[in-house]
């Protein structure tokens, strides 16, 4: 395959709400990529049932985020410039409103993303807005030197206040429209309503900018640019305390619902939580940036950070009142504003834009336009890259019978043989970016989001692109004019059919190593990990990305979009989808209209925080058509009732409820359930996040290690698999720093017998929450004729291993219903990848000796009838997330499912346990170097090292992955 590429610079995650296909409960399901703002934040709000925050930028957005997930749901936009505010309906959970610079208000469905009411009577820029305590006047302060009073059903202005200096803050009386305000002069005001006149005048000296009531009292706090915090009493008219730590400007203030505390925020960085009963500080957060916004709840708070010294950190986090971090909301965003078709058309260029001085260097691409793949992420520095083979001057016609100018704010197209005006663009500020068709007599320009294409000859459009949500940066057709790339504010790439004149395909660079493709349908490929940091929302509800990957990550759908790839390249791409569909026992069928999917409810609501470990969930299951077959639990993605779940098949119910007690992991827990009814189709999972503060305890680590090196049958017989065993234990006993206990269970060549197990899983059923588990599995890996995989024992015929060998399955079962968490299997024989059982061949191997290694093979041996990535089983492998949860565990296999694993005599170890002990030992696997060897980490070490040391004869593989659970391993 030719190496079409394309490269792009600088993309970050964009938001998108592209509509999913498919069944009517789903129809208005969304993928959304999180972009974060790419400004300042300038004001957090917590919805009213605090399941989600509303937050504020100057990049002229308003976002909502599920707490729970993480995830954003939606981008709010209609204003014109930065918005300063942000005042949520105390009434109404669907309203909220926003203040900006462009001088307006605009009033906002929550639920839909519609605006109700825009509101145009300031002649300045909106700086504060809220809402009256019953939801039926809005009041705004602006730098036109006025307070306006507005009816919030209508949208109608009530009464207009004059003031003789700019508004910063502004606050209703609770239970009352009269009303606060504060200026920069130093003046704190209390104003009548009904006489629209100032009733009194406090004068604080230290500048006020935030204002804030308690609740249920005469009493408000209000901050000042010099870090201090003032608590007056209304009627009193004087400071009754007087709060202290801050030391610079006070950038956002919020007091708690039931009054007892307040959070505030400031330039020095500090994040503080006062206790306002007892009038004292009851916690300091310290962080590296400025902290620009906070809201705060009975139980927890969210703060914004950013734009002090990193330009790009623009992040909302969350904390519990010991100071925990429960959840982030991160800004990830470059912006595009060039892009170039290279290479005669077979590529791509995108630059980000360099806003900011001393901004440091931008991630790119190379992306293969054939597959639609990004092939390699590095650095490089925008400014020092070399433009070829661009191609003829974008200035002028592809026959060059027409130029163009562009002078102040005018586009001017001329003839070229006598330089007479066709005709011109005025005032085309908003267009960045304009170029020929190489083909025809098109000119496109860009207006704002939108891409016009202008037909020279009849000087009338011919089409307009539309797709992009924020401004088009650059532009440019390919050398056979049928396609269109551009490059746009929103961060995004978007391949264009101008025939068609329709959107084939987004891109977008997650990191340095994700990547992600989208078709209009909402179908997309994306990098195995990128997956994970996508996203599903249904009006305000989100979804993790595993609840609707399988249906919707479809890589041969995105390629036939784009047209350019063979249907043999799409045709494979199908048939993995089709294997991964087989594993997860799922047809595509079952994604219609026709079939009946069960449901299941969560009832009642709780807490981001629990300070104890145990949560009684009620939940509500039922199906319109079939009897309920189970119900699944899942923390963490382990199947805290095993992976046959709660069975309820002989209650023959389609209705079931039931309070689900379960321990929660110290830290966070991502709970799932969902209800699977006996006509096999799972409910989608309903979720919720809970961080667990209780302080963990060291765990225990239990380690089991099975390990045959001699066999009945003395030809059989290996080298090093109880060897690799005692020196994996020998080593591990050394990590006592790591674990209150160690546990050390092997069973070695003939002691191995299936009969000890029962006793291991009463022991592995005492385990606590966050205990490990480390399974080694080291031997003769054996297939049976319908190629279920076994472990060789000692007395094995290796012509019929059901008779004694072990299965698989009895090694995972030892690792199912226990209530350790952090489970990790290493299996290191030949065949211990899975196999894909419908493209193989047999073949007799031996047990060969070649030098200085061994191959732990034998007997009945299989082979691909293809190899490599033209096998639709290993594409699987590399491109799809393992959805199953099984037991919860990772597994790692030392060879694919059609290689044999090796030993080397030179070594005293296979390649296999070579690569573990050096991992750990020499700190080979802690990748980034900071001390501590994760579960990831290791993972990737070992895929690595292995292959490398086998040069590419021995490729480990990941039966099964858990991709929540990240523990520390050494």
């Amino acid at each position: 395959m030719n190496k079409i590429i394309f490269i792009i610079l600088g993309l970050f995650i964009p938001f998108f709400p592209f509509p999913l296909i498919g069944q009517n409960h789903a129809a208005a399901m969304h993928l959304s990529i999180p972009k974060g703002h790419s400004d300042m934040i300038s004001s957090v709000k917590l919805t009213i049932d605090e399941k989600n925050i509303l937050s504020s930028s100057f990049d002229g957005t308003i976002k909502l985020w599920d707490i729970r997930t993480g995830l954003e749901v939606r981008t709010f936009r209609g204003h014109k410039g930065l918005v300063f505010s942000i005042a949520v309906s105390p009434i109404n959970p669907r309203v909220f409103v926003s203040a900006s610079r462009d001088n307006k208000l605009i009033l906002w469905d929550i639920e839909t993303g519609a605006i109700i009411h825009t509101l145009s009577e300031h002649e300045g820029d909106v700086m504060c807005v809220d809402f009256s305590s019953d939801g039926l006047r809005i009041i705004s302060g602006g730098s036109d030197l006025t307070v306006k009073l507005w009816d919030a059903l209508n949208g109608n202005l009530v009464k207009n206040f004059i003031n003789d200096d700019v508004i910063s803050s502004v606050r209703f009386i609770p239970g009352t429209y009269n009303f606060i305000t504060t200026s920069g002069r130093g003046n704190i005001k209390l104003w009548n309503e009904k006489s629209g006149k100032e009733e009194k005048t406090f004068y604080n000296p230290l500048g006020p900018n935030h204002i804030n009531w308690i609740p249920n009292s005469t009493r408000f706090v209000v901050g000042s640019a010099f870090g201090t915090i003032t608590e007056w009493d209304l009627y009193k008219e004087k400071v009754i305390h007087t709060y202290k730590f801050h030391t610079s400007n006070i950038t956002g203030l919020d007091v708690s619902k039931d009054g007892k505390f307040m959070a505030t925020v400031s330039e020095d960085k500090n994040i503080i939580v006062w206790d306002l009963t007892k009038r004292k500080r009851h916690l300091i957060i310290k962080r590296s940036e400025l902290q620009t916004s906070v809201a705060i709840s009975n139980q927890f708070l969210f703060t914004s950070e950013g734009y002090l010294t990193n330009y790009e950190n623009f992040t909302i986090y969350g904390w519990d009142f010991s100071g925990h971090l429960i959840q982030s909301f991160e800004k990830r965003t470059k912006i595009v504003d060039k892009v170039y078709f290279i290479n005669n058309g077979t590529g791509l260029l995108s630059i980000p834009t360099s806003t900011f001085i001393g901004r440091e260097n931008q991630y790119s691409s190379i992306w293969n336009v054939t597959t639609g793949e990004m092939v390699e992420a590095y650095v490089t520095n925008p400014t020092t890259i070399e433009i070829k083979n661009i191609g003829r001057n974008l200035l002028s016609s592809y026959d060059e019978r027409y130029t163009i100018e562009y002078k102040a704010d005018t586009l001017i197209v001329k003839m070229r043989a006598n330089n007479k005006v066709i005709f011109k663009f005025a005032k085309i500020y908003s267009s960045k970016s304009f170029c020929f068709s190489p083909v025809e007599d098109i000119l496109a320009v860009t207006e704002r989001e939108n891409i016009v294409l202008w037909h020279l000859g009849s000087q009338k459009i011919k089409t307009i692109l539309t797709g992009h949500s924020e401004s088009v940066e650059a532009i440019q057709f390919s050398p056979k004019g049928n396609l269109m790339v551009s490059g746009s504010k929103d961060n995004t790439v978007k391949i264009w059919d101008i025939n068609k004149a329709e959107e084939l395909v987004t891109l977008v660079l997650l990191d340095s190593t994700n990547w992600l493709t989208i078709n209009k349908e909402g179908y997309y490929y994306a990098s195995k990990s990128a997956a994970q940091k996508l996203g599903f929302s249904n009006g305000v509800k989100t979804y993790t990305f595993d609840q609707y990957d399988l249906r919707f990550n479809r890589p041969d759908k995105v390629l036939k979009t784009l047209g350019i790839a063979n249907d043999t390249l799409i045709n494979l791409f199908y048939s993995a989808y089709q294997k991964r569909l087989n594993k997860m026992n799922f047809s595509e069928k079952m994604f219609s209209e026709q079939v009946s999917t069960p449901e299941v409810k969560i009832l009642g609501t709780f807490p981001l925080t629990s300070s104890g470990t145990r949560l009684v969930i009620p939940i509500l299951a039922v199906d319109s058509i079939f009897p309920l077959d189970r119900i699944n639990v899942f923390i963490n993605d382990v199947p805290i009732y095993g992976v046959n779940g709660i069975n309820i098949r002989s209650k023959n119910t389609q209705r079931f409820e039931k309070n689900l007690e379960i321990e929660l992991s110290n830290g966070k827990n991502k709970i799932q359930i969902s209800a699977l009814n006996q006509a096999g189709v799972e409910s989608f999972k309903e979720s919720f996040n809970i961080m667990c503060t209780v302080q963990a305890p060291k765990p225990n680590l239990y380690f089991v290690g099975l390990g045959v090196s001699e066999f009945k049958d003395n030809y059989m017989n290996l080298n090093f698999p109880a060897k690799d065993i005692r020196d994996l234990v020998a080593l591990l006993v050394k990590a006592k720093q790591l674990y209150n206990n160690i546990s050390i269970d092997t069973f070695l060549d003939n002691n191995l017998k299936q009969s000890q197990f029962a006793t291991l899983k009463q022991k592995l059923l005492k385990t606590k929450t966050n205990d490990h588990i480390i399974f080694f599995i080291a031997g003769h890996g054996v297939l049976d004729d319908s190629l279920n995989y076994y472990l060789a024992t000692y007395d094995t015929d290796f012509k019929n291993p059901k008779s004694k060998a072990i299965a698989y399955e009895v090694f995972e079962n030892l690792l199912d219903s226990i209530p350790a968490r952090q489970k990790l299997m290493l299996i290191d024989a030949c065949n211990a990848g899975e196999i894909d059982k419908q493209n193989i061949i047999f073949s007799q191997i031996q047990n060969t000796v070649q030098g200085n290694i061994k191959f732990r093979s034998m007997g009945l041996g299989i082979m691909n009838k293809k190899i490599g990535m033209e096998n639709s089983f290993e594409l699987m492998k590399n491109i799809f997330v393992d959805l199953r949860r099984g037991t919860g565990a990772t597994i790692i296999a030392s060879a694919g499912g059609v290689e044999a694993a090796i030993e080397v005599l030179e070594w005293k170890n296979s390649i296999f346990m070579f690569s573990l002990l050096s991992g750990l030992k020499q700190m080979k696997a802690d990748l980034n170097h900071d001390g501590a060897i994760m579960l990831s980490e290791l993972q990737k070490y070992l895929l690595s090292e292995v292959r490398s040391l086998s040069a590419g004869v021995q490729q480990p593989t990941t039966r099964t992955e858990n991709v929540v659970i990240d523990w520390r391993v050494w």
